[in-house]
């Protein structure tokens, strides 16, 4: 099994947003060698969307009545209904992904997303503007080109078969993976790395996608949803925003994640709806990561969310570092049991990123990486060598 294989198993909680800072500190500390091997390992994943023919109109499958540009999804947890001839309408089986959404495009963004949050990374590393070319032409071809581009809404993603067209619940496929990219990319958009014409073109599809987000029927589904999806909502948007310089914005957003997530996910130092999930140990992580990373954005406009009573109106005794550090004592050093389910394979790497979110206030916690059994060794290739 490659390295997509397993980020597909549980995307989200591979990614570490790093400041270009860190990416410094990082290249300062990485040897010639690694370095090299880094970029040899990542080699077969520098795929052309192009020649690869890996765009929305060139899906396995086609479902009548919607638009070959538009964006769709399966239900990843719904099946073939097995007391029906046509197996209509779908059901739910909680935590069991139905390969049939291979056929769709759920698959080719999350992998857009991996290649380019790594690319980005990459080029910093290593000042090669292949990278930023490869990106350039990929986003091109996938979002933005008049024939193979996507139209910029979510209209149709996780939709059930025999139930519905779409769901707010699928604009996830979008917020807690392509967001980590763009958010990769807005670096090189401060840094003026991007291209001229392809910047334009970017942000005139980005604006469009904002408003389809803020005003949608479908998209207002997914803002007032329980658990991680509505926090990553929130996520999704303060990328968007940050990324399009929308500075008046964002302190809406912030109270909205404070008041609809915060207050109603956290409770002492856990998250219990994610605890009640099939997929405990990854939907924990995911949960609190949502939050912290939209903290990470929301801080550089002066709304850290660890200081929620330093900025904001009323007092609400939500603290997301004992919930950072009740799972790493769980699941890292493991001096406290986690008592609750875990279907499917559960990949150490999945822990860096929490790893690196708690190394911001406590730098001994990275000394913990060694120990982990990772199958994706990318970030641990790049946090070994972040030096505070």
């Amino acid at each position: 099994m490659n390295v997509f294989d397993f980020v597909l198993l549980d995307p989200v909680n591979y990614y570490i947003l790093y400041s270009l800072k860190d990416i410094k500190e990082i290249k300062k500390h990485m040897s010639k060698d690694e370095l090299a091997k880094f970029i040899l390992d990542f080699a077969p994943y520098n795929l052309s969307y192009r020649k690869e023919k890996r765009s929305v109109v060139e899906k396995k499958s086609f479902i009548e009545g919607i638009s070959h540009n538009d964006y769709v999804s399966l239900a990843t947890y719904y099946w073939p209904n097995p007391k029906t001839k046509d197996g209509l309408p779908y059901i739910s089986l909680d935590g069991k992904a139905n390969p049939e959404g291979n056929n769709y495009d759920k698959q080719n963004l999350r992998k857009l997303a991996f290649i380019s949050y790594y690319q980005v990374l990459l080029y910093f590393l290593s000042e090669d503007h292949h990278y930023l070319d490869l990106l350039e032409d990929n986003w091109t071809y996938y979002f933005l080109d008049k024939n193979t581009g996507m139209n910029p809404n979510m209209n149709h993603a996780q939709l059930i078969k025999g139930v519905n067209l779409g769901r707010g619940i699928g604009m996830i496929d979008f917020t807690a993976n392509i967001s980590y990219a763009l958010k990769m990319m807005k670096l090189l958009k401060d840094e003026n790395l991007l291209s001229h014409e392809f910047s334009l073109k970017l942000d005139a599809w980005l604006e469009k996608f904002v408003a389809w987000y803020c005003y949608s029927p479908i998209a207002l589904e997914e803002r007032y949803a329980n658990n991680n999806h509505g926090t990553f909502y929130d996520f999704g948007l303060i990328v968007l925003l940050d990324y399009l310089d929308k500075k008046e914005e964002i302190y809406p957003l912030v109270c909205q994640m404070i008041e609809l997530r915060m207050k109603t996910q956290i409770e002492d130092d856990i998250m219990p709806l994610e605890r009640k999930r099939t997929k405990a140990k990854s939907y924990s992580l995911m949960g609190i990561k949502g939050i912290y990373d939209f903290s990470y954005i929301s801080s550089q406009y002066g709304y850290d969310l660890y200081q929620v009573d330093k900025f904001y109106h009323e007092a609400i005794h939500k603290d997301i570092k004992k919930v950072c550090l009740r799972l790493y004592q769980e699941l890292v050093t493991k001096e406290k049991e986690f008592l609750h389910e875990q279907i499917t394979p559960f990949d150490e790497s999945t822990l860096l990123p929490l790893i690196y979110e708690i190394s911001k206030w406590d730098q001994d916690v990275l000394k913990q990486i060694k120990h982990l059994e990772m199958k994706n060794e990318f970030q641990y290739h790049l946090l070994k060598n972040l030096r505070r």
